[in-house]
């Protein structure tokens, strides 16, 4: 029943209700992912280091590592879809650590253009729907010396920077 109530919501009233259940899940500190590397970052984020969340989404990965890093470190966060992007950023406000940077865009190692298709609706749950974005391509950035050092750490053990 409920899931059929959210399919028919107006798509503003349906970003609102994401944002409402968002901020309560923050507040009452259940807003985390199920996925076993959620729990492993602890073991791999350390306080005062810079980390990056390559495709953000609304902020769960973005949240803990946040929080991992404390407000000495720095989390650079991606998201390229300009709906979860403002969802991302509303969530971002009710952080505790004021320590996290949004970017509106793709990372990639090559300047480009790419098209990104976007479901509908993800079958998990109806209150992932995402809208029609416009324009339906993403133009992503010159490389820079931040991709280079990113770029450069790729076959290096992230614990102790040797290589793999």
């Amino acid at each position: 029943m409920l899931k059929r109530i959210v399919h028919v919501l107006p798509e503003g009233w349906l970003l609102s209700l994401k944002r409402h259940v968002y901020a309560h899940k923050i507040r009452s500190n259940r807003f985390r992912s199920d996925e076993p590397e959620h729990r492993l970052l602890s073991d791999f984020v350390s306080p005062g280091a810079w980390v990056i969340d390559v495709g953000a989404n609304v902020g769960h990965y973005s949240l803990r590592m946040s929080d991992l890093v404390g407000p000495t470190g720095r989390v650079i966060a991606f998201e390229p879809i300009r709906e979860t992007f403002s969802l991302l950023s509303a969530n971002v406000q009710l952080f505790p650590h004021a320590n996290v940077t949004l970017l509106n865009m793709g990372a990639s190692d090559q300047e480009d253009v790419a098209r990104m298709d976007v479901p509908m609706w993800n079958i998990v749950s109806p209150l992932t729907r995402i809208g029609p974005h416009s324009p339906p391509r993403l133009l992503l950035p010159q490389p820079t010396a931040f991709t280079a050092l990113v770029r450069g750490f790729e076959g290096v053990c992230p614990c102790c920077r040797k290589p793999r």
